[in-house]
């Protein structure tokens, strides 16, 4: 083999190695990921309640009359859906 060919094949080979390191740093860049957020939580709390016994319907209602407590008043609740959806608002509230 030449040295001709030995330096084409060199060249394939780092243009190769370079392209999947690129590839590989474009794949591995992190992704902002939104989760669930508002909708998806809940939609989340209405199948809870939608599943779960009168007894354990009864009790949630009973802890959502006491949400007052909790000292959010920008993030009211006054459903199971509005508790799934507590913490993504206090994080909009509060993680600015």
């Amino acid at each position: 083999m030449g040295d001709r060919a030995m330096g084409q094949r060199a060249g394939r080979m780092i243009a190769r190695l370079t392209a999947m390191v690129a590839a590989l740093l474009v794949l591995l860049q992190p992704v902002a990921a939104n989760a669930w957020g508002y909708y998806g939580h809940a939609t989340t709390g209405r199948i809870a309640l939608a599943n779960v016994k009168p007894q354990t319907r009864a009790a949630i209602a009973r802890l959502i009359a006491h949400q007052a407590e909790l000292g959010t008043p920008d993030c009211p609740i006054h459903s199971l859906a509005e508790a799934a959806t507590w913490p993504d608002c206090l994080r909009g509230q509060y993680w600015r």
